[in-house]
């Protein structure tokens, strides 16, 4: 029992230590990552926004994350960011879909055509509705 209790103890320790260890994400704006995607290449950022959750049949979903409500309607493309979801935002798609959200992940540049470049942010670590 004792050899038990000490490899919980053991695990838990390890597991805060490695936690603790973390960055803390940057927090910006939508327009800011559009704008210089390479500043925030590879870190961990918060970022607020309007989230949309577009499935259709024989697709993966299509998520996007609009600076607001208003964005999501214009769908101009300078105003809006790909996410690749994980299970929990899968798992809770009706819960954050169509919501002002706060979304912790991290930033990939992607190249584009004639050179240009944007951000994807992946392994969505927290998501969360943002304050009213």
């Amino acid at each position: 029992m004792r050899i038990l209790v000490r490899t919980i103890i053991a695990v838990f320790l390890g597991t805060s230590q490695v936690n603790c260890g973390q960055p803390a994400p940057v927090s910006v704006q939508l327009p800011q990552l559009v704008q210089d995607p390479s500043r925030f290449k590879d870190k961990l950022v918060r970022i607020p926004g309007f989230l949309v959750i577009d499935a259709q049949p024989k697709h993966g979903p299509l998520v996007v994350l609009f600076m607001s409500q208003q964005g999501a309607m214009d769908a101009n493309t300078k105003n809006q960011l790909l996410l690749i979801p994980g299970r929990e935002l899968m798992r809770n798609r009706d819960k954050f879909d169509h919501q002002n959200v706060y979304v912790v992940g991290i930033c990939h540049v992607v190249s584009g055509a004639n050179g240009s470049v944007g951000a994807v942010i992946t392994d969505i670590g927290e998501i969360r509705l943002a304050d009213p």
